[in-house]
């Protein structure tokens, strides 16, 4: 992802959100000032110019986030103004261009986690299996297009919600169904092997055809509950 097409996703962010990402990336601040301190390949005085250049970073991210917590919500805020921080500071030093790249994609991907782990919890794994945000990104929240990382992610989020005690909503409990319902489509004569299995058999070991047949799968199978 580039920086713009982070930045354009940042915009759509709650604006604690954004608060959230500016704060982690000053916390990942002081990881970069190591990682440059640490570079043997280079002599004291540049490293001394990419802190200087991190620092004045660190300084624009800390007035933003007082802007952003100030402000009445009612009042746009500028969040892409970051990346136009970041493009100066690079042009400025060859060094802290990398940092600061590694810096805005390390917070944004542990922001974005956060939101996306939230709002599994808030509506459910499996509204987010249905929607089109889900369909169109599938690597963005399980890794790779497979359904070895799908049943893990699934899995994941029922083992969460036996821990924390959040309450099955009504798919979590249908779904439950989903294991000899594919038995059944298949003519397996049992269902102790799991869907994930079932299918990926199916489909010769082929992981990613396995998870699109899921999808198709996945579907009929819910459809079936609203007749």
């Amino acid at each position: 992802m580039t920086l713009k097409e982070t930045l354009n996703q940042i915009e759509q962010w709650e604006r604690p959100t954004q608060i959230g990402f500016c704060k982690q990336i000053i916390k990942n601040i002081p990881i970069s000032i190591r990682s440059i301190w640490s570079d043997d390949s280079t002599t004291c005085e540049e490293k001394l110019e990419g802190i200087k250049w991190l620092n004045e970073f660190n300084h624009r991210i800390d007035n933003l986030i007082f802007t952003l917590e100030t402000t009445p919500l009612k009042e746009e805020i500028d969040i892409c103004q970051i990346g136009r921080y970041a493009q100066d500071y690079a042009r400025e030093n060859n060094m802290t261009q990398g940092e600061i790249s590694a810096i805005i994609t390390s917070a944004y991907n542990r922001i974005n986690n956060y939101c996306i782990q939230s709002k599994i919890f808030k509506e459910g794994v499996h509204e987010l299996l249905k929607s089109e945000s889900f369909r169109k990104r599938i690597p963005m929240y399980i890794g790779e297009t497979k359904i070895s990382n799908l049943e893990s992610f699934i899995g994941g989020y029922y083992f969460a919600e036996s821990v924390h005690k959040f309450e099955l909503t009504a798919l979590d409990l249908y779904f439950e169904n989903f294991n000899d319902w594919i038995m059944k489509y298949y003519r397996w004569k049992e269902s102790t092997a799991g869907w994930k299995n079932i299918i990926l058999t199916e489909m010769e070991n082929d992981e990613t055809k396995a998870l699109q047949t899921f999808l198709i799968l996945y579907d009929e199978f819910m459809s079936e509950r609203e007749k």
